[in-house]
């Protein structure tokens, strides 16, 4: 891994994340991920976080907390995730990589990083180390096969549903997952698969879900209703939600 190249990439992505707050989808996903999460927590748990973006994510683990350890190799998205004021957050300008304490941890939060980096196996195996024995590891990673991906494919916007999409490379992903991927991931770095489900039937692009929310055509109804349908259609769901135990 080369730490200037690593650290260029997450500040080259900052310009496409600063004006994620204003997304009223990746909020309502962000929220629902940590309502499966608070399914397996207990009370007063210390926890790490993988990544900050712009805080939005960290203020939602924060309350649910004792202390957070948030983890970010880029000191532009520190500044912003700062400006929150959270008071059990204490932010490490570092990449995950670096990451070497061991049974330090209750919980680990890795919402959508796990896709972003170049050796995954290895950062899913210091985050096991990482954990206290019991603790458990929260990951969220884009499905290959959600629905939006599949009517993709089939547009011709995208060959393979693998492939990566302008939206993939404007985020700065570098891989999708299919369940099978991830989970064998998940347990190669030693973790107990505790669930592994669909999170969120998605019928169409992030950027057009914005927009039909901003137009009013999708309401707060409608993605309940998305959530709930995905409980039933796991495989067509924007993403896949991984609990692995330590």
């Amino acid at each position: 891994m080369n730490k200037v190249k690593e650290t260029k990439f997450l500040d080259d992505l900052y310009q496409n994340y600063i004006t994620s707050d204003d997304s009223e989808y990746l909020k309502f996903m962000r929220r629902a991920v940590m309502e499966k999460c608070l399914g397996w927590m207990q009370p007063d748990g210390i926890a790490m976080e993988l990544g900050c973006e712009i805080g939005y994510m960290t203020e939602l683990i924060s309350p649910e907390v004792a202390q957070l350890d948030t983890i970010e190799g880029s000191n532009l998205f520190i500044e912003q995730a700062h400006k929150r004021g959270l008071k059990n957050v204490t932010f490490f300008n570092q990449l995950f990589e670096e990451v070497s304490g061991e049974n330090l941890y209750d919980y680990i939060f890795a919402s959508h990083v796990i896709e972003h980096v170049e050796n995954p196996g290895k950062i899913l195996r210091a985050m096991h180390q990482a954990l206290k024995p019991g603790g458990m590891i929260f990951i969220t990673v884009p499905n290959a096969y959600a629905a939006s991906r599949q009517l993709a494919l089939s547009m011709g916007i995208i060959t393979d549903l693998f492939e990566l999409t302008p939206n993939d490379m404007r985020g700065g992903h570098r891989r999708v997952y299919d369940k099978h991927e991830i989970v064998n991931a998940t347990s190669g770095a030693g973790f107990d698969v505790m669930e592994a489900s669909g999170l969120l039937f998605k019928p169409f692009a992030d950027f057009q879900m914005d927009e039909l929310i901003d137009l009013g055509l999708i309401t707060e109804a409608h993605m309940n209703g998305l959530l709930k349908l995905g409980a039933n259609y796991p495989e067509l769901c924007g993403a896949i939600f991984i609990v692995g135990r330590k």
